[in-house]
């Protein structure tokens, strides 16, 4: 919503960068960071303030969902149109953990205590 103009709607940034469709976007923990994936093989990492590229990280297939870990807010967890879903540090852009999940998964959510993943 538009700071100036209470009840408008206003474009903050725009997050060029993607080749293909963005599949999903959603906020890091501490909302100073937005996560962008997308049809090109890309999950991307933006500042909220600035709209300026932070990490690209790519796979060899479309990233169709992710979270960001509650307890843990500097891993990101997304998963491929394959099925397989990847721990992503940002601070270092390693992959700390990968698991095949036997069907894909359109949407990921922890639970309230942060402990559970859904996919």
């Amino acid at each position: 919503l538009s700071p100036t103009q209470p009840g408008k709607i206003a474009v903050h940034s725009s997050l060029l960068g993607h080749a293909g469709g963005v599949t999903s976007i959603f906020f890091g923990p501490m909302e100073d960071t937005v996560a962008t994936l997308s049809m090109d093989n890309s999950l991307r990492l933006w500042d909220v303030d600035t709209g300026g590229l932070l990490q690209v990280f790519t796979d060899t297939c479309a990233f169709e969902a992710g979270a960001f870990v509650p307890l843990r807010q500097e891993l990101l967890v997304a998963v491929n149109a394959r099925g397989l879903l990847r721990v992503i540090d940002t601070t270092t852009g390693a992959t700390v953990q990968r698991l095949r999940l036997s069907v894909g998964a359109r949407a990921l959510a922890f639970d309230a205590t942060g402990e559970y993943l859904f996919a």
